[in-house]
């Protein structure tokens, strides 16, 4: 069974000289997600058409599905702002323009 996304986000992926990653990412690439209410990080799933590829300092429109983040969804709303982490690490920040 295919989960549907629960927000479109638009990220803007810092470039490998802001410490952002220094590969692309592709479909279905997964990160760490911190809303400034809450201290956990939540596992965000990206999911854009295949074959596109997202690089180090980009700024992409992204259907995301957030993993076991029941808790909180009723929290999030259009306009708030999230960090996107990899082991601590800030590798880019995000706002969301659409709820689903």
């Amino acid at each position: 069974m295919k989960r549907k996304p629960h927000f479109k986000a638009l990220l803007n992926y810092y470039s490998s000289e802001e410490g952002g990653l220094v590969t692309p990412v592709s479909p279905g690439y997964r990160t760490g997600i911190r809303f400034p209410f809450d201290s956990q990080e939540f596992i965000g799933i990206q999911i854009f058409p295949d074959g596109q590829l997202i690089f180090s300092g980009d700024i992409a429109n992204v259907d995301m599905q957030l993993v076991n983040a029941d808790q909180i969804i009723e929290r999030l709303y259009e306009g708030i702002d999230f960090e996107m982490v990899i082991n601590s690490n800030v590798i880019g920040t995000g706002v969301i323009v659409t709820m689903y």
